[in-house]
């Protein structure tokens, strides 16, 4: 309910790299060279990274790509792109975000949970802190996933819509 009654609409703005993940690949979120999460990749999941300054990886379900990024029209990195042959060597390519409004929130001080972590819906803990923000999928639908957002990322790979 707080989410809601307090939140903002922001769409994700800047591409990103996919490429097929392995199943049963284990991915650590690195965000400021402290582990934000893990994840196990299951069949058909995606590895992204994020085009920001910290590159951090991270698993995106099969099910759920498609509504967040245009899958038909994948392109190759470009080639002035840091790192650009090893990221195409693993297979990474370049995908556009859909663009649909999320919901999201930023984190005040009170929000923080004990620890400063919570249970994400892939079941690991994800870090929280005051400042990064709480996006929400499947808003019109009922919420099925509620994630953190660094907050400097977030600002790297978010368009807000109002304020």
């Amino acid at each position: 309910p707080a989410m809601a009654e307090s939140a903002l609409l922001a769409v994700k703005s800047k591409r990103i790299f996919l490429r097929p993940a392995i199943e049963g690949e284990i991915v650590n979120t690195i965000v400021d060279a402290q582990e934000e999460t893990i994840n196990r990749a299951e069949h058909g999941d995606f590895v992204a990274m994020n085009a920001t300054t910290d590159e951090e990886l991270y698993v995106i379900r099969g099910h759920v790509a498609g509504g967040k990024y245009h899958l038909g029209t994948s392109r190759e990195l470009p080639n002035t792109y840091p790192d650009y042959e090893r990221l195409r060597d693993e297979g990474f390519r370049m995908y556009d975000p859909i663009g649909d409004p999320r919901l999201v929130l930023e984190v005040t001080l009170c929000e923080v949970p004990p620890g400063g972590r919570f249970v994400a819906s892939w079941g690991e803990t994800m870090t929280v802190c005051e400042g990064d923000f709480l996006v929400a999928l499947g808003e019109r639908t009922g919420l099925r996933e509620i994630y953190r957002v660094e907050r400097d990322i977030f600002f790297q790979t978010y368009t807000i819509l109002d304020a």
